[in-house]
């Protein structure tokens, strides 16, 4: 039976609460940032039956003139989609999006991930006090996600075996799957790392449960150890600012210019896609690759790299 006609906020506000929870809380999060901001102030007051692919064309020139990218246009769309299939599924007068019918902005220039030296990195972790330490050590040692550190427990690591498992991921406080079926993996542990994992173990008197903890035994919040902890002591080290991302980029660098396989770089990071990894780090520029660069350019002149000749 065909539901009464609404309009799309009234249908929203029903929709959150009975679909949003089944969603990943990130997702979530996500979701309602952009009903709040783009979804209501373009649609609000249209009726489900009037939201067609120009009303959707016109909501995102207003999103480009606001200066937003095309892969969050794409995020934008996708949850729109989400609620006009919905909609659809329980039988409101409502179309799906046409994609087809859509002009996307083009790809604009990629903004480079922060990450840290191998130099700054060894400042940070010099000057770093525990149990922060420990975490940054892990971190960039590993590549793990800031979520994934936090939801990493003591049974997921072997100190015999020198490996850990990444099994789920914490979004503020709550413990949920990891991003991808890729990121289900077993990452090694190298022998300075087990030695820092072993003392943080002795040191805070936790045998079992969480890794890393606040003192009343909870998840660590990521976004208060990194505005509270790790942003003060980048400022005190003259360190641009850069989030837990940046170590996991500082160890990409690393495996790239030791000249690791991409396929190694996409197991130890859990990117679903080796493009993915490929995109991120193809302007990191490894030993490998400047030597044969530097031996390519001998073949074609070889006098002008010596000395021994001269180019008109």
């Amino acid at each position: 039976m065909a539901q009464p006609r609404v309009n799309f906020a009234d249908f929203t506000e029903s929709w959150g609460p009975k679909v949003l929870p089944m969603w990943k809380p990130s997702a979530s999060v996500t979701a309602r940032q952009h009903i709040r901001r783009f979804l209501i102030p373009a649609f609000g007051q249209m009726r489900l039956q009037d939201i067609n692919s120009e009303a959707v064309q016109g909501m995102i020139a207003g999103m480009v003139r606001l200066g937003s990218s095309r892969s969050y246009v794409q995020n934008v769309l996708y949850t729109l989609n989400s609620i006009l299939s919905t909609a659809v599924k329980w039988g409101h007068k409502a179309q799906k999006l046409n994609y087809d019918s859509l002009t996307i902005p083009v790809e604009g220039e990629k903004q480079r991930g922060k990450t840290f030296t191998p130099d700054q990195a060894q400042q940070i972790l010099e000057a770093a006090k525990e149990p922060e330490r420990s975490m940054f050590v892990t971190a960039v040692m590993t590549g793990l996600r800031s979520g994934e550190l936090a939801g990493l427990y003591w049974e997921d690591i072997s100190f015999e075996g020198a490996y850990l498992e990444v099994r789920r991921s914490c979004y503020m406080g709550q413990m949920n799957a990891v991003k991808s079926r890729a990121g289900n993996r077993v990452v090694p542990l190298p022998e300075p790392l087990l030695n820092v994992l072993r003392a943080h173990q002795e040191r805070s008197g936790n045998m079992t449960g969480l890794v890393f903890r606040s003192r009343s035994g909870r998840p660590v919040d990521i976004n208060s150890w990194r505005s509270r902890r790790l942003a003060p002591l980048l400022k005190q080290l003259g360190i641009p600012h850069a989030g837990f991302h940046a170590f996991r980029h500082a160890l990409a660098s690393v495996l790239v210019a030791e000249g690791a396989n991409p396929k190694v770089a996409q197991k130890q990071l859990g990117h679903s896609n080796i493009q993915t990894t490929l995109d991120l780090y193809s302007h990191i520029i490894g030993d490998e690759q400047r030597k044969a660069v530097s031996r390519a350019a001998e073949s074609f002149m070889p006098t002008l790299l010596t000395g021994t000749g001269r180019v008109n």
